[in-house]
């Protein structure tokens, strides 16, 4: 789907503005907390996927934990050969980014605090839909679920613009993404495991704030899942660090914004050596 096709001229650029009555935005994409948006476009992982994916036999790619869909629509733009799977156990992660790119979802240009307030209750009341995830994920302070409305600073873009935009460029590329809202777990039962797949799961961060609207993650209930998955097919988790019998193949050194300082974020694969 085209950026004419989704109702939004290719020419279009979100407005600046002072006002403090709209959100805004420091990334370039519609954000999620932990997605993987700047450390694909500033700290080389997408040098790093392609790398990867040239060197396996892949024909379909799973992405486990697709959040924003910064990692899926990133594979779809530059490997539009491989078959594609995004999966998040979020209910608003999926409304928005399958609504955008295949149900005829175009998100507002902007998006009013007051607006914002009627949608957050909306979603309160156990409410879901594409605008509601649009608002809870691309208007909301840090990315975090409706944690609170981002309000402007002073040159910066309306966030709710710069979400739109992204999100109807990223939306013509996943509108061949096979989409689903489940556990994990209940996963490879629903798409099956193929020979050439490649599973990449970035799950939420151990030490990490987990995320509004899911159960607490689990986390060696995951790596458990991941150990057996990984006798079949290559599964690479993004992590901080990993247990026992996973090996990293590539790394980035990247700040911690909730917390401060820097981190290394890595990618790892089970070590079958």
């Amino acid at each position: 789907m085209t950026e004419e096709e989704a109702g939004t001229p290719s020419s279009y650029r979100p407005p600046l503005t002072r006002r403090r009555t709209r959100a805004t935005v420091r990334g370039m994409s519609l954000a999620y907390s932990g997605g993987k948006n700047y450390t694909i476009k500033r700290h080389g992982m997408d040098k790093f996927w392609h790398g990867y994916l040239a060197s396996v036999p892949v024909k379909r790619f799973v992405d486990v934990f697709c959040g924003g869909g910064a990692v899926s629509a990133h594979i779809a733009q530059t490997r539009p050969d491989l078959a594609l799977v995004c999966n998040d156990l979020h209910p608003a992660a999926i409304a928005v980014l399958r609504g955008a790119s295949q149900e005829g979802f175009v998100p507002p240009a902007t998006l009013p605090e007051a607006e914002f307030d009627v949608l957050r209750a909306r979603a309160a009341m156990g409410e879901m839909s594409p605008l509601i995830g649009f608002a809870g994920f691309g208007c909301t302070h840090g990315s975090v679920y409706f944690s609170g409305y981002a309000r402007p600073h002073k040159s910066q873009r309306d966030k709710s613009a710069a979400a739109a935009v992204s999100l109807v460029r990223d939306a013509q590329h996943l509108a061949r993404a096979d989409f689903h809202n489940l556990d994990y777990t209940a996963l490879p039962n629903v798409v099956g495991v193929r020979p050439g797949d490649v599973w990449y799961a970035d799950k939420p961060y151990e030490g990490t704030t987990g995320y509004k609207g899911v159960p607490k993650f689990d986390h060696p209930r995951f790596w458990r899942w991941a150990v057996e998955l990984s006798e079949i097919v290559p599964v690479l988790v993004s992590e901080f660090a990993a247990p026992a019998g996973w090996r990293k193949i590539w790394s980035c050194t990247r700040k911690l914004e909730s917390r401060g300082g820097t981190r290394e974020d890595c990618v790892f694969v089970a070590d079958r050596t």
